[in-house]
């Protein structure tokens, strides 16, 4: 396999495997390639460390990993790099890296992101800077993050979103465009709305439809929900863009993401259980949901540990 067995498997793996979003392959891309270059001079000098990545064992991937920690980078750099190798080498049938993480190896590992997640005061507090914003782009972002806060939908989950897929007289909406579309995803799932948005949503079409109009363009025959200019779907990076300039031109911090978190704590704390944000949210178990989205906060935990502690005096 040439001079560089390992780099000739990733470039394999590379071309083979399911591609997702740009950006995300060409950091899996880079890592990649920066690891076999690693590899080769590692075995330059140790000859006895295999060539072939489809048979590695504990030994070769522990000369990566004293790398990594011979290199300094952060831990979360590091657990990157071990997470791109896990996934080279499952591809290609060898699952040791799974079975060092099981046997509780000393391998680095990426602890979960505390999410950053605003609460009512501060998202009504954004909705009134928002206020200062007038046309198409204050209605947008204002809708926006009304609807991201009330429902947890993912920021794609919106901005794809179709006319038909906000059913305004039963309050639900239709998530067609899921996380996983098309590989793993449940196609078409179906939420309720709350109430609370009643008000928004039509002040929201009654905008859309003055926008329509003003680009000569048949409300009811422009498929986005949220239509940039032409009736065309916001890119990625156009959605982006537009909240960008909105919220710098509102003097407020912050982004669509984590609006979702903020809904998952809110739920918490209005005594909604973790299984029913977790549908809501899309997941696959609680797993995730608790780690990530509807942690308790530092302050609430504190609360709730004195008043604990409070209620049974100095016993």
């Amino acid at each position: 396999m040439g001079r560089n067995p390992f780099l000739t498997l990733v470039e394999a793996y590379l071309r083979e495997v399911r591609k997702p979003n740009p950006g995300t392959y060409k950091e899996r891309e880079r890592k990649l390639r920066m690891l076999s270059r690693v590899y080769a001079d590692l075995r330059l000098h140790d000859p006895s460390l295999r060539a072939d990545s489809r048979h590695f064992g504990e030994r070769d991937v522990f000369a990566l990993v004293d790398w990594m920690r011979a290199s300094r980078c952060s831990i979360s750099y590091q657990a990157k790099l071990v997470q791109h190798l896990a996934l080279l080498l499952r591809f290609q049938g060898n699952s040791i890296v799974d079975r060092m993480r099981d046997a509780h190896a000393d391998i680095p590992k990426a602890h979960p992101k505390r999410q950053k997640a605003p609460g009512p005061a501060d998202v009504d507090e954004r909705l009134r800077a928002l206020e200062s914003l007038g046309g198409w782009r204050g209605d947008t972002m204002r809708f926006a993050v009304t609807f991201y806060y009330h429902t947890g939908v993912r920021v794609k989950e919106l901005r794809l979103a179709s006319l038909r897929d906000l059913d305004q007289r039963n309050m639900s909406f239709r998530i067609a465009h899921p996380k996983g579309e098309g590989v793993y995803a449940d196609g078409d799932r179906v939420i309720r709305l709350p109430e609370s948005l009643r008000v928004p949503i039509v002040d929201f079409l009654a905008a859309r439809e003055a926008r329509c109009e003003a680009m000569g363009l048949v409300p009811k025959g422009v498929e986005p929900l949220i239509p940039a200019w032409g009736g065309n779907v916001y890119s990625e990076a156009g959605w982006k863009g537009v909240r960008n300039k909105a919220f710098e031109a509102a003097g407020i911090r912050g982004n669509f993401r984590e609006l979702r978190p903020a809904f998952a704590r809110r739920s918490k704390k209005l005594g909604v259980s973790i299984e029913s944000i977790s549908k809501r949210l899309g997941h696959s178990s609680t797993v995730t949901t608790e780690a990530f989205y509807a942690r308790i906060e530092d302050e609430d935990a504190e609360d709730e540990v004195i008043r604990a502690w409070e209620s049974i005096g100095v016993n």
